[in-house]
C-alpha cells in the first residue's frame, strides 16, 4: 500500500512539475504569501488524495475478490462506514500545511469524495 502511495504523489508532484514550468516561463515571480498559500492547497490535496486511495483500493479489493459472493447493500454500507471512518483518521494523521480551516475545507471534500465513491461501488457490487 505504502508503494501505491507514493506512485499516486509521484503522479501529482509531476503534475506540479508541469504548473511550475509554466510559473517559470512566465517570467513573473508571485509573492511569497501566494506560494505559502499555494503550497498549503497542493499539500492538503495530497492529503486527500491518499486518503481517498486507501479508501477505494481496500473497497475495490474487498468488493471485487473472486472468492467472496456479491454482497448485500446494507453489509456493503456498514464496510463503507468503517473505511471511511478509517481512511478520515488516515487524513487527519497526516502532516499538512495550513490553517485548520483550510484542512476542514478539504477533509469536508474528502467525506464527500468518500460518499460519492460509495455509491459508485455500492451500485456496482451489491447484488
Amino acid at each position: 500500500l505504502e508503494d501505491d502511495l507514493e506512485l499516486g504523489f509521484v503522479y501529482f508532484a509531476s503534475e506540479n512539475g508541469e504548473k511550475d514550468k509554466e510559473f517559470l516561463n512566465s517570467g513573473s515571480v508571485p509573492e511569497g504569501e501566494k506560494m505559502l498559500e499555494a503550497t498549503a492547497e497542493a499539500n492538503n490535496l495530497v492529503a486527500v488524495a491518499k486518503a481517498k486511495f486507501l479508501y477505494t483500493s481496500h473497497m475495490d479489493k474487498l468488493c471485487a475478490s473472486r472468492y467472496v459472493a456479491p454482497l448485500k447493500k446494507k453489509t456493503l454500507f456498514t464496510i463503507h462506514k468503517d473505511l471511511k471512518q478509517n481512511s478520515l483518521e488516515h487524513f487527519d494523521n497526516l502532516h499538512k500545511m495550513g490553517t485548520k480551516k483550510l484542512q476542514e475545507t478539504y477533509r469536508k471534500k474528502l467525506e464527500d469524495e468518500l460518499d460519492k465513491a460509495s455509491t459508485e461501488i455500492i451500485y456496482s457490487y451489491s447484488k
